[in-house]
């Protein structure tokens, strides 16, 4: 009995062995497939900003041209996105208060090179974003930062921009974002029926969010979204 005994056990071993190969070999070619479509995506993102900036200087229409330098913000945002995406592979951490400066930093260096606008940030380090809402959040802000730089401060003496985040509670972050512009009735870029502002929707709705809108001196975002574990966001 302890030799049949010892027989089933080896070969229980033996089939637990060979499975566990076949596991660390499935394991590797999904991480080969991860990083090529990883390193495809950064390219065409790269090529479709190349192409959008070599355009630029061709369009002699305000509006065209002003449309071109909006989707090459975008895509800057998304490609900002696939950079974190990449380092959150990599097991790096990626916390929202980079994430957002690196945003801010980008599109200040599309519509405001002089850096005559404020941006005041407060957000705590401990916060990090689960993957499936960088996209989402990028876009968002890249929308707002966009629109606050392009149409906001005509007139406006001393111009700010604010954002702030932090846990609601266990369940949900809490995103805000103002500016000390003109509001929202003069502003072509807040339209209801506008591309950025339906984008911002449907961002939002993605993430199975909530948005707020307000106006007071200005006008500022409230955005709601839930995490699934805290835990795994903090530090």
């Amino acid at each position: 009995k302890v030799a049949e005994r010892t027989r089933e056990l080896q070969n229980s071993n033996a089939e637990l062995a060979r499975q566990q190969l076949e596991l660390s070999e499935r394991n590797a070619r999904i991480a080969t497939l991860i990083n090529e479509l990883s390193h495809r995506v950064k390219n065409n993102l790269q090529l479709l900003y190349s192409l959008h900036s070599l355009q630029i200087s061709h369009i002699q229409d305000a509006s065209s041209r002003e449309i071109l330098r909006g989707n090459l913000a975008r895509i800057q945002a998304m490609m900002l996105v696939n950079n974190k995406l990449t380092l959150l592979e990599d097991g790096q951490p990626v916390t929202l208060s980079d994430f957002i400066a690196g945003l801010v930093s980008h599109v200040q260096q599309v519509y405001d090179t002089n850096k005559k606008i404020r941006v005041e940030q407060s957000v705590p380090a401990r916060i990090r974003l689960q993957a499936r809402h960088t996209l989402s959040i990028g876009l968002i802000l890249s929308e707002l930062l966009t629109n606050s730089f392009k149409y906001a401060f005509q007139n406006i003496a001393s111009p700010a921009i604010t954002i702030e985040a932090a846990y609601a509670d266990e369940k949900n972050i809490c995103l805000y974002y103002a500016d000390n512009g003109a509001g929202i009735q003069d502003l072509p870029g807040y339209h209801k029926h506008s591309m950025g502002l339906s984008l911002i929707k449907d961002m939002v709705r993605q993430m199975h969010g909530a948005m707020e809108v307000s106006q007071h001196e200005g006008l500022a975002y409230t955005f709601t979204f839930p995490v699934t574990n805290t835990k795994q966001l903090q530090v």
